[in-house]
Parts: structure tokens; C-alpha cells; sequence
């Protein structure tokens, strides 16, 4: 009885290998290196890693940030309902050109800045908007910043100039997606 568990656990391993596509001398890593050469814990394979597609500003607090030219790219993380980073931190009363890819492969997102006080009427105006008008109210002057509606793979850029204060946040409007968890807090400085 034990040769035949010990015998149908090493097929099992067998096929699990042929299934994988072999050993791991034939599998790229999906983790990018590490940035320097602190010590780093081993990384672990997921698959809801995205690589990065553009070079991203990162504060020291992991907060992404404009670039000294003021770009700001953001993105979508796979198909999950979240942003590349929970806090943007962004200069007050400056101009910033914003570039938004979709990295899903099936969802639409969006990249819409409110004030925070806004979020949840600019979210229920986006349903009664309907997606003829991409999943915003027409004209909605709480918006005060917005992609269209971008495509999987796709991307979006806006120019937007940011306020001298205020609790702003950036909100996906495609139903359900904000209550999932695509909100990003921006923080001015």
C-alpha cells in the first residue's frame, strides 16, 4: 500500500511538471528584479502580477508622484479593480499631464478625480448617466478631472491643473468598480 501512495504521489508530481511546461530553468520569473541591491525576500509567483509599462514616480512613502516634468502615469492593475498606487501625491496649483492605461485584458476603467465629499453623488449620477455618456454625468462640475472610458490595452491622457487644497480622490465610475476598491486618495503638497 505505501509503494503504491509513494508511486501515485511522484505521477502526480510528474504531471503537475508537464503541466507547468517543465522545469524552472524553462520558466521566466513574473517578478521584475529587485531596484537595488537591499535584501529582498523571495519573490512569489502570482498571477495577477502586471509589469509596470512606463517608468512611475515613487515617493519614498510608496506614494506615486509626478515626474519633475509634471507626467503622472497611472494605470489599472490587471483585471483587478484597482489603481497602480492608493496615494498620488501631487504639487498644488500645477499643471500635470496624466496618462491612464487600462492594463486589464475584459474591464473598461476610467480615471475621474472628485473631491472626496463628491464621491458617492458623482457614483450614483455615473449609473443614471448610463454608458452613452462612458459612465459620467454630462457637464457634472463636480468632475473636476476625467479620462474617457478607455478600452482594455488601451490609453487615455488628460491635462488637468491641481487645486491649492482640497480632499480630492480619483474614482473608476464603471458600476461597481469604485465599491471594489478602484479609489485612490490624492494629496497635495
Amino acid at each position: 500500500m505505501k509503494v503504491k501512495l509513494i508511486m501515485a504521489t511522484f505521477l502526480m508530481a510528474v504531471g503537475v511538471l508537464i503541466a507547468c511546461g517543465g522545469t524552472d530553468s524553462q520558466q521566466s520569473s513574473k517578478m521584475p528584479p529587485p531596484a537595488s541591491n537591499e535584501s529582498v525576500a523571495a519573490p512569489v509567483e502570482t498571477s495577477d502580477y502586471v509589469a509596470p509599462t512606463s517608468t512611475l514616480a515613487v515617493t519614498a512613502a510608496g506614494e506615486l508622484e509626478a515626474d519633475e516634468l509634471g507626467n503622472l502615469s497611472v494605470s489599472s492593475l490587471g483585471d483587478t479593480l484597482k489603481y497602480n498606487s492608493d496615494v498620488i501625491s501631487l504639487p498644488k496649483n500645477t499643471d500635470i499631464n496624466v496618462i491612464f492605461k487600462n492594463e486589464s485584458v475584459g474591464l473598461e476603467h476610467n480615471w475621474v478625480v472628485v473631491d472626496a465629499s463628491d464621491k458617492d453623488a458623482v457614483l450614483a449620477d455615473a449609473i443614471a448617466a448610463g454608458p452613452d455618456n462612458e459612465w459620467i454625468k454630462p457637464s457634472d462640475s463636480r468632475v473636476l478631472a476625467y479620462t474617457k472610458l478607455v478600452k482594455p490595452g488601451e490609453t487615455d491622457s488628460l491635462t488637468m491643473t491641481t487645486p491649492a487644497s482640497g480632499n480630492l480622490v480619483v474614482i473608476c465610475t464603471f458600476p461597481g468598480h469604485a465599491a471594489g476598491g478602484m479609489v485612490s486618495e490624492i494629496t497635495l503638497k
